[in-house]
């Protein structure tokens, strides 16, 4: 669960602090970037919801970042684009965050494929709530497309639950429940 530990990698304070903060640790002894400290900007961008910014990060120096293949998927799924196949597309029945992210990794669920539904919502409603909103009608539509109405509702009320305009999509989400409520 740490390698998907979006809600700690970042915090209250100015995003744009935060950014200078990070990058003012990049570079250490004799001009070389370290690998904690290229993963640590790069897991703050992914944070703040900015998917290119952590993959040219990780992209920029010649370091070798742990898990760098995760946290690239992660960027390829804030920024609405489907990631290369790899370790996550397995994971959608772990009982851990590689669930959700293993559902968010993936064009379409497959009816009768086990996914772990507790642990994605667990994890999703864990997710400080600009990232709720960003993957939230996503996620649901997911669900939905699936006909899985009851876990789909549940991802909504958790982006909806948050004071503050929901955004578009979180709008179009819930004329789709309403819709799929109505023709029962």
């Amino acid at each position: 669960d740490d390698s998907f530990a979006l809600s700690e990698w970042g915090d209250k304070s100015p995003p744009a602090q935060q950014i200078a903060d990070r990058r003012q640790s990049l570079i250490g002894e004799f001009d070389a970037a370290t690998p904690g400290a290229v993963a640590a900007l790069a897991r703050l961008y992914l944070y703040l919801g900015f998917g290119a910014e952590a993959r040219e990060t990780l992209r920029a120096f010649d370091v070798r970042v742990p898990g760098s293949d995760l946290l690239e998927t992660m960027a390829a799924i804030l920024d609405d684009g489907t990631p290369e196949p790899g370790r996550l597309t397995a994971m959608a029945a772990c009982d851990g965050a590689a669930a959700l992210w293993a559902v968010l990794a993936v064009p379409q669920l497959i009816l009768g494929e086990p996914v772990n539904t507790k642990a994605v919502i667990r994890n999703f409603s864990g997710l400080p709530v600009h990232l709720r909103r960003l993957l939230g009608p996503k996620l649901g539509n997911r669900f939905l497309a699936i006909g899985d109405e009851a876990t789909a509702r549940t991802i909504q009320d958790a982006v909806t639950r948050a004071s503050g305009d929901i955004g578009a999509e979180a709008r179009l989400m819930n004329a789709k429940l309403q819709l799929t409520q109505d023709n029962k």
